[in-house]
């Protein structure tokens, strides 16, 4: 009885241990990411907001305006800044995509805070 206690006790620590995979970076960087892997990796950064909703197709064509560390309360992130004015919303022609220095995308908004 006992090694049978045993036995689904080891098994549903698995369970409770388990969890989701973690988010995949959008560039991989040997250290700290420059600006430069930062602007080759917009067009991943764009297509994983596209298929999480939170951005139109529309921002593919987007131009970069700027590329530039900001700090944070978290610690410093990449914030690009694409521009496209063929959006009707004037206060949504303008999107900030926020990278963190790992190459981790977290997340992005109209507003630049």
């Amino acid at each position: 009885m006992k090694t049978l206690i045993i036995i689904a006790t080891a098994l549903a620590c698995n369970f409770a241990w388990a969890h989701g995979d973690h988010a995949k970076p959008v560039v991989k960087c040997l250290a700290a990411c420059t600006q430069t892997e930062i602007e080759t990796a917009i067009p991943l950064a764009i297509d994983a907001l596209i298929a999480g909703g939170m951005v139109t197709p529309e921002w593919k064509t987007a131009k970069v305006e700027k590329t530039e560390s900001k700090q944070f309360k978290k610690g410093p992130e990449w914030v690009t800044t694409l521009v496209d004015a063929k959006q009707k919303d004037t206060a949504k022609q303008r999107l900030y995509i926020f990278i963190t220095t790992k190459g981790y995308l977290n997340g992005a908004n109209f507003t630049g805070n």
